[in-house]
């Protein structure tokens, strides 16, 4: 069980010890998530030497930790589903995805992780390691700034961040082959595909905030609106008792959706309650077991109370639960690895 790891003595020992400048608190507190309604991973080659074909990936994810005060002690995780491509063909695409090309069966994930980033006059300086068709190549991705962390709607305390970037690389070096077993129409001789492509990314990252979210005005009532009162005048412990004995008694009496524990943690989180939002994503890992989302939160609530023993076993079942999602990857990798 989980709730093992919520022993104050192991609390107390793991409080407070610091990962080469940052707490696990801090990495939370730092962590942004990719906006994908606002953020854009473009491509373009060439073909006949001349002609520009542009296309991009719909889907993909990427955590980033941003110190803004110190960038050195940022990083980045993001993962890119190959065959989401487009380039608004269909015919090309499908040979894109082909193992004349990207072989996306075969080689399901793009994936990019910093090494290292540092500050230069003009934005950011990110080293890293780029996956693409099974190989890894160190990359230099230089980094524009377009928007610091910057809080749009105080009364919501979600906090905005944007970089743009551009990179230049070589299908060889990846081993993108460009030839036409799966495509006879395809000529590489005539079609002259350029080896080098570009590569632009447009990220919006975000942190979401909770100081205006409410749980209460649902039909039917939210579960975690009912506990919420509950936490406020009997405590944490009658909460979680008063959760199993409705949960049984009245199943449809209430919203029980994953949702709901969900947002009253985030909630008691905002109102300086970690320690109690610790306790209400464990029971929504026990009520959601097959849910990465839930995982994760748990995993950031151990990291604010200092609890990295109980973080990485959240983050790390959450990574076995969803190989895409980029938050266990890059919260577990800054956990084990101080920057």
């Amino acid at each position: 069980m989980f709730a093992r790891w919520l022993i104050l003595g192991t609390l107390g020992l793991m409080c407070g010890r610091r990962l080469g400048g940052q707490t696990s608190a801090d990495l939370v507190r730092q962590k942004y998530e990719v906006d994908q309604q606002h953020s854009s991973v473009g491509f373009t080659a060439r073909i006949l030497r001349v002609v520009k074909v542009p296309g991009r990936f719909l889907h993909y994810s990427a955590t980033i930790i941003y110190d803004s005060l110190q960038p050195e002690h940022s990083s980045v995780t993001a993962i890119i589903v190959a065959k989401s491509l487009t380039t608004d063909m269909s015919f090309r695409d499908n040979h894109l995805r082909s193992a004349d090309f990207l072989d996306t069966e075969r080689y399901p994930l793009i994936v990019f992780q910093s090494d290292s980033i540092r500050r230069q006059s003009d934005g950011l300086m990110v080293m890293g390691r780029l996956t693409v068709h099974g190989i890894t190549r160190g990359v230099a991705l230089p980094v524009t700034i377009v928007l610091p962390p910057f809080i749009n709607n105080p009364a919501s305390g979600i906090v905005n961040v944007a970089f743009e970037a551009t990179l230049k690389l070589s299908r060889g070096d990846f081993a993108i082959a460009g030839t036409n077993k799966y495509n006879p129409d395809f000529d590489p001789a005539t079609n002259l595909v350029a080896d080098s492509f570009d590569v632009t990314l447009e990220m919006a990252g975000q942190r979401q905030g909770y100081r205006d979210q409410t749980l209460s005005g649902q039909s039917p009532p939210s579960i975690g609106d009912t506990l919420l009162q509950v936490i406020e005048t009997r405590g944490i412990d009658e909460a979680l008792r008063l959760y199993v004995t409705l949960h049984r008694s009245q199943p449809l009496g209430y919203n029980f959706d994953v949702g709901q524990l969900d947002l009253l943690g985030h909630i008691l989180v905002e109102r300086g309650q970690p320690r109690n939002a610790v306790r209400v994503f464990q029971l929504n890992t026990e009520a959601y077991p097959g849910k990465a989302g839930t995982f994760d939160a748990l995993g950031e609530a151990a990291c604010l109370i200092g609890d990295q023993s109980g973080a990485r076993l959240a983050f790390q079942r959450a990574a076995q639960l969803d190989s895409t999602d980029t938050t266990p990857i890059e919260m577990l990798r800054r956990l084990k690895t101080p920057r």
